[in-house]
């Protein structure tokens, strides 16, 4: 039962909970009034770091097309890789097959170390840059089953005479034979590592930016690394070739 003592303070109650509301409601009205004042800014700065990171995602390419062109020209080593052991190599520029040597065995074998340890930079010495590159990187192919063949030579030689139309005979296979020495292409393993240069030079004629791409898929690694290449293992490899 209610008294005349009960009324204030049912009034004040009453009064409280309406003053309480008004509040709420005065703070869910300044809120949306900054929410919408400062959305168009908060759009705005979302939009600028999308320009901004695809510009410098562009950069990045415009570095790397830069990179490839005087990538060529430097005394380079490269590497072939497959199932984490060293198949091939060879040393020198790209624009010059006169200036290109191969790798023998004794010397994958001294580097195989290294490269175990993901240390490129132990072999670097005086080469412009020291490029790994996992066989995955290829397609499948006439190359890669000579340089997985035990006779790769041999097969180089047979496929040299059938690209040139000669016959197939001891005397013909001995002139080639010559031929190969004469570019110190005198065992297998060197043989391997003319076919990777042949591997490489197509790669990169028909793809640019085929180191690079290669370093976003994790089948070439590049030492000493530019922040390029340490950009582009981030980047997807078809937003590469998109841009490209």
């Amino acid at each position: 039962k209610l008294t005349r003592g009960s009324m204030p303070f049912l009034s004040t109650l009453f009064i409280s909970g309406g003053v309480g509301i008004i509040l709420l409601l005065a703070a869910l009205l300044l809120a949306f009034k900054l929410a919408r004042r400062i959305f168009p800014y908060v759009l705005a700065a979302a939009i600028l770091a999308v320009v901004l990171s695809v510009a410098f995602g562009i950069n990045v390419i415009s570095e790397a097309r830069a990179f490839a062109g005087t990538f060529p020209e430097a005394q380079n080593l490269f590497l072939l890789q497959e199932n984490g052991r060293l198949a091939a190599g060879f040393e020198g520029r790209l624009t010059s097959a006169e200036a290109l040597s191969y790798l023998g065995s004794d010397q994958l074998q001294q580097l195989q170390p290294s490269v175990e340890a993901h240390n490129l930079m132990a072999i670097r010495s005086s080469y412009f840059r020291v490029v790994l590159v996992d066989a995955q990187a290829f397609a499948e192919g006439q190359p890669l089953e000579e340089i997985r063949a035990a006779d790769t030579r041999e097969r180089l030689i047979t496929r040299l005479l059938a690209e040139q139309g000669a016959q197939d005979t001891p005397e013909t296979r001995q002139l080639m034979q010559h031929s190969l020495e004469q570019q110190r292409i005198t065992t297998d393993h060197e043989a391997r590592g003319l076919l990777f240069a042949e591997l490489i030079a197509q790669a990169l004629q028909e793809d640019a930016l085929f180191l690079l791409t290669g370093s976003a898929e994790g089948t070439v690694a590049i030492e000493p690394e530019t922040v390029t290449f340490k950009i582009a293992r981030n980047i997807p490899a078809f937003l590469i070739k998109a841009i490209e």
